[in-house]
C-alpha cells in the first residue's frame, strides 16, 4: 500500500508540473485492482454464508454488525473494477507499449 501511494504521488507530480500520467497510472490501476479483489475475497471467505446478510445481523453482544451487509456488494463491485476506468487488458497493453516498447 505504502508503494502504491508513492506510485501516486509521483503521478500527481507529475501531472501538476503539466506532465502527462505515464505507465505509472496503468500499473498503479492493476495492482490496486488486484490488491482490492484479494481484500474483498478474504473479506467474503471469513464471513462464509453470513456475508450474504442484506439486513444488519446481531452479533452475540446484540449489537448490530453493519460492515456484514456491505461486505458481498463490494466484492462484487470489486470485479468490476478491473473492467471501469479501462479494462485490465488495455492498461497491461498500454504497459507493454511505453515501458517495454512492444
Amino acid at each position: 500500500m505504502k508503494a502504491l501511494e508513492i506510485i501516486e504521488l509521483r503521478i500527481l507530480s507529475s501531472v501538476s508540473g503539466g506532465g502527462n500520467p505515464g505507465p505509472e497510472s496503468s500499473i498503479m490501476k492493476l495492482t490496486y485492482t488486484r490488491i482490492e479483489q484479494s481484500i474483498s475475497e478474504l473479506s467474503v471467505d471469513v464471513l462464509g454464508y453470513r456475508g450474504f446478510a442484506m439486513d444488519q445481523p446481531a452479533d452475540r453482544s446484540g449489537e448490530r454488525a453493519d460492515y456484514i451487509c456491505s461486505v458481498v456488494p463490494r466484492y462484487l463491485n470489486t470485479r468490476a473494477a478491473s473492467i471501469f476506468g479501462g479494462s485490465q487488458e488495455i492498461q497491461r497493453n498500454i504497459v507493454a507499449k511505453m515501458v517495454l516498447g512492444l
